[in-house]
């Protein structure tokens, strides 16, 4: 088709849709593609960069050129150069993916952060991104914005956290179920619990075994927090990951028989009881089960509070750790502050309590989610 740039200038009037050139997609560099494990972000493709994952085994994710991205790359920066002494910031380098410097596009118009691609390790990892704070703007930002980002996620003032994607390996249908940023919109506080319940299921198993070592990881990453005063994080988000595929999991040894033994037997003895009866009623009145769940949940709060501590002095987590991942991401509102992060803090904290009720309750609300 003839290009009707000229034609359209010449006569003084706007280019026509058929006369404007769409964006181009940036060339990937030699050895990319398109990120395979990606729950949330710009997808690179459509006239759009997006996150790619290399054949070294890095994550490349698009420098944005406004404000924000030259804000990320220096935060990357300031945590991973050499002379960094800084106890406070080195202490956060284990929470993050690494940064291994730039990657500049031919182009000049487009240069990529490189970042560990923590989800290599796994055979099959299942994926969560969750936002962290009740906030997604900087204060600064216009009333417009603002205005914009709350209607966009209106559960999350109250919440703390919010699902804006999933990826879930379910070994019986050898399949991913796969869930986007509208399913975490779109539950508030009491409906937060199925989506984590989701992420933990594979259909035909919850994966409480997994959670004492999230828990555990959670609670380094809220020490970090509790001691830090220069930053605050807002609009950031937590990468959950753990091995979809099972036998995977046993051959690197990342989860040894002993290890998973007591925590088993931990587990078993959490609140056993309501599991039971919840699978002798899961036929019976909704509205008697919903009674009875709420009932237990109060009567057994201490337990879910220590069963993390249980666990620990039973048992060395460290080969259960290496089953799971957590990491912080996205940081192009990581501005530096001098006063506690209160507002990541409630959130994170909001999400740990939603966490450790799942210890008690997560079965549970497995067999209604996937009840015949």
């Amino acid at each position: 088709m003839a290009d009707c740039r000229g034609a359209c200038a010449e006569v003084g009037q706007p280019l026509q849709p058929s006369c404007q050139r769409r964006p181009k997609t940036p060339p990937l560099p030699k050895g990319c593609q398109p990120l395979s494990t990606q729950v949330a972000g710009h997808i690179h493709g459509a006239g759009k960069a997006g996150f790619l994952e290399s054949t070294d085994g890095t994550v490349l994710k698009p420098i944005s050129s406004r404000s924000s991205g030259r804000r990320e790359l220096k935060f990357y920066q300031e945590v991973f150069r050499e002379d960094q002494s800084d106890p406070v910031i080195t202490g956060l380098r284990c929470f993050l993916p690494k940064y291994r410097g730039l990657i500049p596009e031919e182009d000049t118009s487009i240069s990529y952060m490189k970042l560990d691609d923590v989800t290599r390790r796994f055979k099959k990892p299942c994926i969560m991104d969750i936002k962290i704070g009740r906030r997604t703007c900087l204060p600064d930002a216009s009333e417009r914005k603002k205005e914009t980002s709350l209607n966009k996620h209106r559960h999350l003032p109250k919440l703390g956290f919010q699902i804006i994607g999933m990826k879930i390996y379910h070994p019986s249908q050898g399949d991913y179920v796969v869930f986007d940023s509208k399913y975490g919109r779109e539950l508030n506080e009491e409906e937060s619990i199925h989506g984590l319940v989701q992420y933990f299921s594979t259909r035909t198993r919850f994966r409480r075994d997994l959670l004492p070592a999230f828990l555990n990881r959670l609670e380094k990453i809220e020490d970090w927090f509790d001691k830090q005063e220069k930053y605050h994080f807002v609009s950031s988000s937590l990468l959950f990951v753990y091995e979809g595929d099972t036998n995977h999991v046993a051959t690197t040894g990342a989860l040894n028989n002993r290890d998973n033994g007591v925590v088993l037997d931990v587990l078993e003895n959490v609140n056993s009881h309501f599991i039971s009866g919840a699978n002798a009623d899961s036929g019976h009145n909704h509205g008697k089960d919903a009674t009875r769940q709420s009932e237990t949940a109060s009567e057994n709060e201490a337990t879910s509070e220590n069963v993390t501590t249980q666990i620990n002095e039973s048992s060395d987590l460290k080969h259960l750790e290496e089953a799971i991942d957590i990491r912080m991401i996205d940081f192009p509102h990581a501005v530096p502050s001098s006063s506690p992060d209160d507002d990541y803090l409630y959130g994170l904290r909001k999400l740990i309590t939603s966490l450790k009720s799942l210890l008690n309750l997560g079965p549970y609300y497995h067999q209604l989610l996937y009840l015949d």
